[in-house]
């Protein structure tokens, strides 16, 4: 996170998509990461937060004090598919992006019934593979679910270079290309899901 590497396909993914939209519903929110990042950086105008843990929230609320951005800023704590809905019908979806990333329970949160709630924004799914299903399933799973309302684009890890980084020099090879690695079992993949009709 420090080094502007960690998840750098979202990072990079967040200007494009934020075009025209100013709303951000960030589900699995942590620390605050993407939530303060889009607000510190003008990409949105306003983010609703959900985080079940409540150090976690803690934080997001203290960093977003220090960011002076806590106007900008609702936090709330787990959520489930009839909080999703509800939250919808209340959102402009066509200027909202929405963010899952919540180990594994977009599988189960990400119903048919959420995906049509939510027609209209842009959701970006962080994909996981569960114990006894693997990545390729639910992510075919909610592909299936979101039908023909979305284009769905599948964005894959990319490559780090611990070479482009100013200070490695002073680092070891091994030291430098730790560096690099998000600590994952298994390669990351990101779903994309963008409305077929722009409302």
């Amino acid at each position: 996170m420090l080094l502007g590497i960690y998840e750098r396909e979202v990072s990079d993914l967040l200007p494009q998509v934020f075009f025209k939209r100013s709303v951000f519903v960030n589900f699995g929110a942590a620390d605050g990461f993407y939530a303060l990042g889009v607000l510190t950086s003008g990409l949105a105008e306003r983010v609703i937060a959900f985080e079940q843990c409540e150090k976690s929230r803690n934080i997001l609320v203290s960093s977003a004090t220090l960011n002076s951005v806590s106007e900008k800023l609702t936090v709330r704590g787990k959520a489930d598919e009839l909080c999703i809905i509800k939250l919808a019908s209340h959102l402009p979806l066509n200027k909202s992006v929405v963010l899952f990333d919540v180990e594994g329970a977009e599988y189960t949160l990400l119903s048919e019934a959420v995906f049509s709630a939510l027609n209209g924004a842009i959701i970006i799914v962080e994909i996981h593979r569960l114990r006894d299903i693997g990545s390729q399933v639910v992510l075919s799973t909610l592909i299936k679910r979101s039908g023909r309302a979305y284009k769905v684009k599948i964005i894959k890890q990319a490559s780090r270079d611990p070479l482009s980084l100013p200070f490695t020099t002073m680092l070891s090879d091994d030291e430098a290309w730790l560096l690099c690695s998000e600590g994952r079992g298994y390669r990351q993949v990101w779903a994309v899901f963008e409305p077929s009709v722009i409302m």
